[in-house]
């Protein structure tokens, strides 16, 4: 993915949920039978939102704990203890820092200190 991609992809994201709050905020504003089903629609976003954010935070701690054990052909993704290592990096390693990169402000200090941590060798 291209540098100007990932940051066209950046922008879009706050820009749809600043839109989706926006618009749910008028109608919440609006003394409307559709009020309570608005709020629950809200809550319901964001509970999804946050069950998402989770579960890829999960599987980002998984990739790059598990970062030299990766394995495109397994069904697992993790390679067999068995096998050789790869001599080069599996292309989810790759994929896994742009999603991180999507997530975090990669130039804070917090967000580096985590990825490192996730990388040690154990």
């Amino acid at each position: 993915m291209a540098s100007n991609d990932r940051k066209s992809m950046a922008w879009v994201l706050p820009s749809y949920l600043k839109f989706t709050f926006y618009s749910m905020l008028y109608k919440l504003s609006q003394c409307t039978k559709e009020m309570p089903l608005t709020v629950l629609i809200v809550l319901l976003q964001k509970s999804i939102f946050l069950d998402c954010e989770t579960r890829i935070e999960s599987l980002l701690a998984q990739v790059f704990e598990n970062y030299k054990s990766l394995d495109e052909n397994s069904p697992t993704g993790l390679a067999d203890l068995f096998n050789p290592m790869q001599e080069s990096a599996a292309p989810a390693l790759g994929e896994a820092v742009k999603v991180y990169t999507l997530l975090h402000d990669i130039l804070s200090q917090d967000a580096q200190t985590m990825l490192r941590n996730y990388l040690q060798v154990n």
